[in-house]
């Protein structure tokens, strides 16, 4: 005997956006309680320098602008 089970999902909210959705406040708790190490903070650094690309990235396509 074979189950064949088909069903659709169907989302009632908008898609969590970590751009604007998370509270800063729970990311200064995250770093308080990791262990602070040099290996730390370059990953921290690398996380921000691709967060800070993705939203120029974002802007210069909003805004239709064109980046030599």
């Amino acid at each position: 005997m074979i189950l064949v089970i088909v069903d659709r999902w169907c989302a009632f909210t908008d898609y969590f956006d970590f751009d604007t959705d998370v509270f800063p406040s729970s990311i200064a708790s995250a770093v308080c309680r990791e262990k602070w190490s040099k290996e730390f903070f370059q990953r921290l650094k690398a996380f921000v320098l691709a967060f800070v690309e993705e939203i120029r990235y974002k802007y210069v396509r909003s805004h239709y602008i064109t980046v030599y």
